[in-house]
């Protein structure tokens, strides 16, 4: 579940990095919050760090910030199509957080490790 909340970080940043290679510069520390994001959570599968899955859901919510921006504008202004450079973060990043989530709400305290 984890690993597929890391892939949907992936997707969200690729899209958003797409978009901040084309000339809209003020996108890029959105999309590397993704993958920021994406890296905590497959180091957080890895070590079985609790503190890394909380760090990387506070990092996608941020970073969801963008794109829910962008459909919200899209819906103000009467675009009669959103930009899809802006739904499919949205919605990638919104599986992500659900994904991370049940993840926490999963997590067995027995199978905690002590993180340092």
């Amino acid at each position: 579940m984890l690993l597929a909340a890391s892939a949907c970080d992936v997707v969200a940043g690729a899209v958003i990095g797409w978009w901040a290679v084309s000339g809209v510069f003020a996108l890029g520390p959105f999309a590397l919050l993704f993958a920021v994001a994406s890296v905590l959570l497959i180091t957080a599968l890895l070590r079985k760090s609790r503190r890394l899955l909380v760090i990387a859901l506070a990092l996608t919510l941020v970073a969801e910030l963008e794109p829910l921006g962008g459909v919200t504008a899209s819906a103000i202004l009467r675009a009669p199509i959103p930009w899809l450079g802006s739904v499919v973060p949205l919605c990638a990043g919104a599986l992500s957080i659900a994904g991370m989530a049940a993840g926490l709400v999963m997590w067995r305290p027995s199978s905690d490790a002590p993180t340092p």
